[in-house]
């Protein structure tokens, strides 16, 4: 087969046995005729194990391609795609670290991991209701959790038989996050309001039958999805009864591997724990001298928790809309381009609340209605923050936003999984990356308390990536963990909040930092060999350009010199 062929063709036929991501990567003619009728994927470790088992016939074809004939974007094409199915095949001795429940959302790839959380964003972002069958669909979704959480309970037991049952911590944060999914009843609840307002868009329903199917979602709550949660909730009570106490890895059988493994998927370079546990220390001194420039040593322990005001949520919200305006008139300075998707800022569902950072992004996407989406969290982040400006550029422009929209104007002219393959590393680096741009470039001369606040937000993904490998490598329990960083720059609000992200998602915080310095790197090399060619904006064409990537490759690309062709 044609290397060309090829790539279009991989991404529907990998996933064409998991619905969920088939949804999740904007796939929904594919996902009405998969093989398993569109509804839910598997929670079982034998679905795990089959998607493994696929990523290895999918490398076995890669080295089937003629590599003569293979130039150009198609390189990079397959370069991506092996890196990323090299990633799953190596995952297989870690299929039981895993926790099939946890309080953070997003889809998993991979492991069995996070389920509860992930399903309702599945249905409220994901899903499509374009037509009548889309609508029907909804509905079976719902009911099928049942045997979805049936199978999680499963999941959970036998990982507990192998020794590896999920830590007490994660198992009571999951329980909150799954109790506030079904606080509301059901006439509140975003599963049945969204259904509502998407429902009456379809234009080949009529008013009766979409009263009739919001009554069958209402109906699916009732019978199906608020008992399977409250029966799962029950079942993770009985075993928190006996979970263990310690979340480190390096503490849990064959975890100092699951850790390292952890750190290359997320990251993509392949820096030791230690390392980067020395890289982050550093950091946090780095920020702290610059912390005490900004304010004076007798303020610094102070300066990292919040002074926010009190204002209304749509205050808020308007406020990020102007911190987005102000952002964007540095763009000409960044790209060459103008940015052609808009992108707005939405509150955050209200059950995601708690257990959600400060907000996240969704890339333009027909279910979007072409925009790019900032979810704002508004009961976490208050009216004129410091740290807002810095946020809304991290999540929007010149942060995710931006690189969405070189990756989203692309993805006509390249194979579909060069627009969805998760790689933390340059996804994230690239937008903390983007916090500093701003600051380079003048942004907060004459606002104070917005450069606090970027230090602040410095400082956070920093401590992050201490925290991580502290906790992940060397085994601090969460007293020690929080002593050290209250020794190192104070007792910062966000704290406590931190060590509970690390401990539920080990290494995938350490892709912030990581990504950060590997393209300050990348640029300075770039600079030093281009002298007086280099140019700021081409160097981040070149970077955008190639779009979501494994960071050696994005050198191995970008280079100290040519950049891109």
């Amino acid at each position: 087969m044609e290397a060309a062929s090829y790539f279009q063709s991989f991404l529907p036929r990998y996933v064409r046995n998991d619905p969920e991501l088939l949804t999740a990567f904007g796939l929904a003619a594919e996902q009405r005729s998969a093989p398993t009728g569109g509804i839910l994927a598997d929670a079982t470790d034998e679905f795990v194990l089959e998607r493994i088992a696929s990523a290895k016939r999918g490398l076995q074809e890669l080295r089937s391609l003629d590599e003569s004939r293979t130039r150009g974007d198609e390189s990079i094409s397959k370069q991506i795609l092996g890196w990323y199915l090299q990633t799953i095949a190596e995952g297989e001795p870690y299929c039981w670290h895993s926790y099939p429940v946890h309080s953070r959302g997003g889809l998993s790839d991979l492991f069995l991991s996070g389920i509860s959380q992930q399903f309702p964003l599945l249905m409220i972002q994901g899903h499509p209701l374009y037509t009548r069958q889309d609508a029907f669909d909804y509905v079976s979704r719902l009911h099928a959790v049942t045997e979805k959480f049936e199978q999680v309970e499963t999941a959970l037991l036998e990982r507990e038989r192998r020794g590896l049952p999920a830590p007490a911590l994660v198992l009571r944060k999951a329980i909150e996050a799954m109790e506030s999914v079904v606080a509301l009843p059901e006439r509140d609840h975003p599963l049945l309001v969204n259904f509502r307002h998407k429902a009456s868009l379809i234009k080949d329903l009529s008013e009766a039958e979409r009263t009739a199917l919001a009554q069958m979602v209402a109906a699916a709550m009732t019978e199906s999805v608020y008992p399977a949660y409250g029966r799962l909730v029950r079942f993770c009570r009985e075993l928190l009864t006996r979970a263990p106490d310690s979340c480190s890895l390096s503490r849990r059988r064959g975890g100092a591997d699951y850790y390292g493994y952890l750190l290359k998927k997320y990251t993509t370079v392949t820096t030791s724990p230690e390392e980067l546990h020395n890289t982050a220390r550093r950091e946090v001194e780095r920020i702290s001298e610059e912390l005490r420039a900004h304010l004076g040593a007798a303020e610094l322990r102070g300066a990292l928790r919040s002074t926010a005001s009190t204002d209304s949520e749509d205050a808020l919200l308007e406020q990020a809309e102007r911190c987005i305006q102000r952002a964007s008139g540095y763009l000409g300075r960044l790209v060459h381009k103008a940015i052609a998707k808009p992108v707005k800022v939405s509150p955050m569902i209200a059950h995601l609340q708690a257990f959600a950072g400060q907000g996240y992004y969704e890339q333009p996407s027909c279910l979007t209605g072409g925009y790019g989406v900032f979810h704002l969290n508004v009961s976490k982040v208050r009216p004129n923050s410091e740290t807002l400006q810095t946020l809304t550029a991290h999540e929007t422009i010149p942060g995710h936003h931006l690189q969405a929209v070189y990756t989203y104007e692309r993805s006509p002219s390249l194979p579909a999984f060069r627009s969805v393959l998760p790689f933390d590393g340059y996804c994230e680096g690239w937008a903390v990356y983007a916090e500093r741009l701003l600051a380079e470039l003048g942004f907060y001369e004459g606002d104070a308390r917005g450069e606090l606040g970027r230090l602040q937000s410095d400082m956070q993904r920093s401590v992050r990536l201490l925290l991580d490998t502290g906790i992940h490598h060397h085994g601090w329990g969460a007293a020690q963990a929080a002593h050290t960083v209250r020794e190192m720059v104070g007792d910062p609000e966000w704290l406590p909040e931190e060590i509970e992200r690390v401990c539920i998602q080990p290494a995938q915080g350490a892709a912030y930092k990581c990504g950060e310095l590997a393209l300050l790197d990348l640029r300075e090399r770039a600079r030093t060999a281009r002298g007086a060619e280099f140019d700021l904006r081409t160097f981040h064409h070149e970077v955008l350009e190639i779009g979501p990537c494994p960071l050696p490759l994005l050198e191995q690309v970008i280079g100290g010199g040519g950049g891109a062709q």
